[in-house]
């Protein structure tokens, strides 16, 4: 007897369409191969994959809003994998999604950064296993707040990652949709601008232009680790976080139980230290 799906983002097929269609239109027939792991062979009879449930599926997840049909193929849509997202956080935070919070994280994990990243990690699950779309897609939306936290401890100016923190969604849209490493650099340079007396100003100032040189090449390396992250997937993910509220970017953290727990022990640890 089949299994009884009661929440088609947790699991059986509709959770693995859901999955597959995330990262970008999909066709029926492209969701059918990735399910049921049929890839194309040259010189060989291409290998029909069944898509009779798939298209079935299909039709259901559409009339419920959880897919939305498109000329190019077929998108999961990005508001119910909010609500299993709030789902998570009633049980692993004390806090709740403000309004602001929500409309925040509902772009972000629908748009073509995350959509992108999204696609290029859930190409290399088994799915014929069975899988959890919603938990799969949660813990990518971990990972780049805490990539951002290793990022910031490897930046020696660190408040060239800081951005105003937006108040409104039109705010938080005008900042998200910007080139993410241009604003960066444009930090940088204003931080350039602040050392250049120093530098134009020679050797002969001592202890002051000395300073300026060492300011001058860290942010030099600075912009180089920017470049270098944000040639991946990921990497551009958690740059664009710099402009998330940061009460936002610890419940987003609060996903996965694994760092809450090693951030508790983190918090025990420092406060043993400073004790002593």
């Amino acid at each position: 007897m089949p299994k009884k799906i009661t929440n088609p983002l947790r699991s059986g097929l509709p959770s693995k369409i859901y999955l597959t269609a995330y990262g970008k239109p999909t066709s029926g027939y492209e969701i059918a191969q990735r399910v049921y792991s049929i890839t194309p062979t040259s010189g060989k009879r291409a290998q029909i994959p069944p898509t009779a449930k798939i298209y079935g599926w299909l039709k259901r997840l559409e009339k419920a809003g959880l897919i939305k049909k498109h000329e190019d193929g077929y998108l999961s849509q990005a508001p119910p994998l909010i609500k299993e997202i709030e789902k998570v956080l009633e049980v692993h935070s004390a806090k709740g999604l403000t309004a602001l919070e929500k409309k925040i994280l509902l772009r972000v994990v629908d748009s073509k950064e995350f959509r992108f990243y999204a696609g290029e990690r859930m190409g290399k699950i088994n799915l014929l296993e069975d899988v959890d779309a919603a938990r799969e897609l949660t813990e990518l939306l971990i990972v780049p707040p805490l990539l951002l936290k290793g990022l910031k401890a490897e930046v020696e100016n660190q408040e060239i990652l800081e951005l105003p923190r937006p108040t409104t969604i039109v705010e938080f849209n005008r900042l998200w949709d910007k080139d993410i490493v241009s604003v960066l650099e444009e930090k940088i340079k204003e931080s350039y601008e602040k050392i250049r007396p120093a530098l134009e100003k020679g050797p002969v100032v001592g202890a002051a232009h000395y300073q300026a040189k060492k300011v001058e090449s860290s942010l030099m390396n600075d912009m180089e680790r920017i470049k270098s992250r944000a040639k991946e997937p990921e990497g551009l993910l958690a740059l664009k976080f710099v402009c998330v509220p940061k009460a936002l970017s610890e419940e987003i953290e609060n996903l996965s139980p694994v760092a809450v727990a090693m951030k508790r022990f983190l918090d025990s640890l420092r406060k043993r230290v400073q004790k002593k």
